[in-house]
């Protein structure tokens, strides 16, 4: 059973537009997560490279479905968002949702 008020985790992997630098998407990761940051519902996010496959995976944290979702639709058309889409491939991206369903495991 799903509990409405769990915080929610979205998964998105993609790769890097072809002709852009890393160092370019980098300054379009930092521009969106200026904008992100300040996105009710916003907890957190982090970057990371893929290991062997040349793609990039993003972490983040919101406290609702329905806030992720109304940042997710605000983003499309949000101009401070416009410079990390064109860097990144959209053909290649895939994003997935879900809720916490066990207590976290820690070392």
């Amino acid at each position: 059973m799903g509990n409405e008020n769990a915080k929610v985790f979205e998964l998105v992997v993609y790769t890097i537009a072809e002709g852009t630098s890393e160092a370019q998407f980098m300054q379009a990761y930092d521009g969106l997560s200026d904008w992100i940051k300040r996105q009710p519902g916003f907890v957190s996010r982090d970057v990371m490279r893929g290991t062997a496959d040349g793609k990039w995976i993003e972490l983040v944290w919101w406290t609702s479905q329905e806030e992720a979702d109304k940042v997710a639709a605000a983003s499309a058309t949000a101009p401070e968002c416009a410079p990390f889409f064109a860097a990144v491939d959209l053909d290649t991206l895939q994003l997935l949702y879900g809720t916490p369903a066990a207590p976290t495991v820690v070392a």
